[in-house]
């Protein structure tokens, strides 16, 4: 058997979201995890299996028994963790943003293609089974001509880490963080281009708080992305797709799990369920969550993809496409303008 020997700079939630996949797939070794906090690296490890931790991420990337860097690190490093992954060879997946600024992209973009490494980014919305399905459906035409769609990314805002409310270090705020997987996965879904934006923002500190995007497709229709760090109640991710002859209504948090629980006392921390409000109260638990939202099998994607020599399905192309779109929404909030976006290559 033809195995890929994984190592992933991280250990927080998203780490967390690809090693239970990297763990369900025999082809995987997990060779080793770095944090610059060794006692967090090393409970990490034993919990997960790791053969061993690094505190130098740059050790792990340099390791020549390490085929695959998984890069789950604040987004102020993302940028040089991938250029530095690709300059040594290494296949890499990577979440989301590609970057924090367009300059920073452009020479990620710069290095891929001139090393010609195999690179993925981690888009979990396109492996999720709903957004999968309800993609083939468009295509078959189920809902005719899409006129119309709406798409909900909020939460009560991360609690976990102090970095992402600072907009030097995270690159923005609720759209960079939490809008941008809508923006990355509508033009997948809908088989139509962005053609211009049109938003408005509502501020918090450094970063957005609150963002409304309107946006024309090439195909006709429009659509409306709202993403928020100021709501509470836990997480309300909604996509309703409007068509001539069909409609495609998707919960991907509040009533996807088909469970309710009501606690007197908040038992769920922030570093746990980072963007969830407390677990006072009424709250709607995930079940399965790896799976239904699409973690798992992407990183299963991305080991078969390495092993296979085939192109993955969700590129780093696309992670430029998503920040492309969110850097235009961040240009029309400033100018207050509608503002056209280079199609899709």
């Amino acid at each position: 058997m033809n195995r890929v020997r994984i190592g992933v700079i991280g250990t927080g939630f998203m780490a967390r979201a690809h090693v239970s996949g990297f763990q369900l797939d025999e082809r995987a070794i997990l060779k080793a995890v770095a944090s610059r906090r060794r006692d967090r690296a090393r409970e990490f490890a034993d919990e997960f299996g790791f053969e061993r931790i690094e505190t130098e991420w740059e050790a792990l990337v340099a390791d020549p028994n390490v085929d695959l860097i998984d890069v789950t690190a604040p987004n102020y490093l993302h940028a040089e963790m991938a250029i530095t992954a690709a300059r040594a060879g290494k296949a890499i997946i990577m979440e989301k943003p590609l970057a924090t600024t367009p300059d920073e992209a452009d020479r990620v973009m710069a290095t891929i293609h001139e090393t010609g490494v195999l690179a993925m980014y981690a888009e979990n919305r396109r492996f999720a089974p709903v957004f999968d399905d309800c993609r083939r459906r468009i295509a078959r035409g189920e809902i005719g001509s899409i006129k119309l769609f709406r798409i909900n990314e909020m939460g009560s805002g991360p609690g976990h880490a102090g970095w992402f409310r600072n907009r030097e270090l995270a690159g923005g705020g609720a759209l960079i963080d939490m809008g941008i997987h809508g923006l990355g996965l509508v033009e997948w879904l809908i088989g139509s281009s962005i053609r211009s934006v049109s938003a408005m923002v509502t501020p918090i500190d450094e970063a957005e708080e609150v963002v409304v995007t309107n946006a024309r497709f090439d195909s006709g229709a429009l659509g409306q992305f709202v993403c928020s760090w100021g709501v509470q109640g836990g997480l309300d991710i909604r996509a309703e797709i409007f068509g001539s002859t069909g409609t495609l209504m998707i919960d991907h948090a509040i009533g996807s799990g088909g469970l309710r629980a009501y606690h007197a006392d908040s038992i769920v921390s922030s570093e746990a369920r980072p963007h969830t409000a407390s677990g006072a109260g009424w709250s709607f638990p995930s079940i399965d969550e790896w799976n239904m939202k699409g973690h798992r099998a992407e990183v299963r994607h991305f080991v078969d993809c390495y092993l296979a020599g085939t192109p993955c399905r969700c590129t780093f192309e696309d992670g430029y496409r998503a920040l492309q779109l969110v850097f235009a929404v961040y240009r029309s909030a400033t100018e207050q303008r509608e503002i056209t976006v280079g199609a899709t290559e």
